[in-house]
């Protein structure tokens, strides 16, 4: 449960901080390929570090992320241009604010700890 915990905050906050640029507008941040390919690599930083901790990506489905960006991006792109999108992330990302911001800061910690480079987070 606790690997479970760890990867689904490695994987909300890339997305949080993607939907923040664009003042969590799942339909604006699905036009920007670059910004999406940025949240994907910082995706995959998240779960290096969580690797370097010796936490498993929990579940193991979720090594999908390491499949080409140019066959997840635009998957992506389609995914965040849908209502689904909006009321299961978007609009989290606006009533969640504080939420988000105390999972950034563990998740922060833990990325600190294991060393691992985050370019891509930074740059969201």
């Amino acid at each position: 449960m606790e690997s479970w915990q760890k990867t689904h905050v490695a994987l909300i906050i890339p997305i949080s901080r993607a939907l923040y640029k664009y003042d969590s507008d799942n339909y604006r941040l699905s036009k920007s390929y670059a910004t999406i390919k940025t949240m994907i690599l910082a995706t995959r930083e998240c779960f290096s570090a969580l690797k370097a901790l010796g936490v498993k990506v929990t579940p193991g489905k979720l090594n999908f992320y390491y499949q080409p960006i140019f066959v997840l991006a635009p998957l992506y792109m389609l995914i965040m241009n849908t209502r689904t999108a909006e009321y299961a992330m978007a609009k989290h990302t606006r009533t969640g604010k504080d939420e988000i911001g105390v999972l950034e800061n563990k998740l922060r910690a833990m990325i600190a700890e294991s060393k691992v480079k985050t370019p891509n987070l930074d740059r969201l």
